[in-house]
């Protein structure tokens, strides 16, 4: 039998799933995948991983809550025995990172962006929590870093420790194939603004919608779609009374709404790396997205996209109105330039090819 690798994540792990191509390289590299994570989604289960749907709430800070939920990671890892464990996000990250030190099983994890207890005010919980994190990953075997701001601040203390096992890449990359190059949608249709991700509030969705309002008091010809579940949030009733905004709930596939936008919106407060950024510039979509880490490398300002401030519904309406404004010809070309940036840079095979040569080191390593 093949050595058995754990990939856990407090998200969901289906089609669209960032770590889908790791975990089908993993497969036919004759590794036993063990995949961890909240929810009934099968999707990898037909490919031969093993899933375990182990519930995680993301945001709980109740102490008994968590401490049940260690334990279930606890019970997993002496079940499974893993050779090697991936981690992503925040409690996974925390929590199999001091359960592998325990066991002696070799841990790799992503910091796939701060969150918000790295951007909100300063408290002793805010304080502890960062602090944990920080020393829960120390010893792992390698930490992946998906923008430099991420790395800076992260590193800023007890930075020696981890600087010895961090590697930068560039988010999750991006699938060129799947998401291939679509030809921009027909000059007379009307514009389309799309907004793909989970409906919350460090999303920037009640931002956009606002700004939309605004914008369609002087514009008849805009729509905005909008594709995500709604998540842990109350959209206020006066931002859901514009017949142009259009919902369609959760999406198992975003290509058909590529293809029909003119133009994708992330007005996010905080990112690892935008994922939903690079799958849209690589079909040859513009992008207007927050002037924050994880938003700035996915696109050039003024040539595959434009910048906006986060928080600011003045700053979103001002680029939104930009944009408008471009020619055709100056659209198509910001398509074409996001295009050409992904192949230049965030090809998801060099992320994939960076995991599976640090696996096999640490693995190899192990063995001799």
């Amino acid at each position: 039998m093949g050595k058995k690798i754990l990939l856990a994540t407090n998200v969901g792990l289906n089609g669209r799933s960032h770590s889908k191509d790791l975990i089908f390289a993993l497969l036919n590299q004759n590794y036993v995948v063990h995949l961890s994570y909240p929810g009934e989604e099968n999707y990898f289960k037909s490919f031969g991983a093993v899933i375990h749907n182990i519930k995680i709430n993301r945001h709980s800070k109740n102490i008994i809550s968590e401490i049940f939920t260690v334990l279930k990671y606890l019970r997993l890892c002496l079940e499974v025995n893993p050779t090697l464990v991936l981690t992503y996000t925040i409690k996974p990250n925390i929590y199999l990172s001091i359960i592998g030190r325990i066991l002696n099983i070799p841990v790799i994890s992503n910091i796939t962006g701060l969150g918000s207890v790295f951007n909100s005010p300063e408290t002793i919980v805010t304080k502890l929590i960062k602090k944990l994190y920080r020393k829960s990953v120390e010893k792992n075997r390698c930490i992946f870093f998906q923008n430099y701001n991420n790395f800076d601040v992260f590193t800023s203390e007890n930075s020696e420790a981890i600087l010895k096992r961090a590697c930068l890449i560039p988010g999750s990359g991006v699938n060129l194939s799947e998401f291939n190059f679509i030809e921009y949608p027909k000059s007379d249709s009307p514009l389309i603004f799309l907004f793909i991700g989970r409906l919350t509030r460090d999303k920037g969705i009640l931002e956009l919608l606002e700004s939309f309002n605004v914008l369609s008091e002087s514009y008849d010809n805009i729509l905005l779609k909008i594709v995500g579940k709604l998540d842990e949030i109350i959209i206020p009733r006066y931002l859901l009374n514009n017949e142009n905004v259009i919902f369609y709930g959760q999406q198992a596939n975003v290509l058909p709404f590529l293809e029909t936008s003119h133009v994708l919106v992330n007005p996010s407060y905080h990112e690892g790396m935008a994922n939903v950024l690079l799958e849209a510039a690589s079909c040859g979509r513009p992008v207007l997205a927050s002037n924050i880490p994880g938003c700035q490398e996915t696109f050039d300002e003024g040539i595959s996209g434009l910048g906006f401030e986060p928080h600011s519904v003045d700053s979103l309406v001002n680029v939104m109105k930009r944009f408008i404004a471009l020619s055709y010809e100056q659209k198509v070309y910001m398509g074409i330039a996001g295009r050409n940036k992904m192949e230049r840079e965030f090809n998801r095979k060099v992320v994939v090819d960076a995991y599976i040569r640090k696996i096999e080191s640490i693995i190899e390593e192990n063995d001799n």
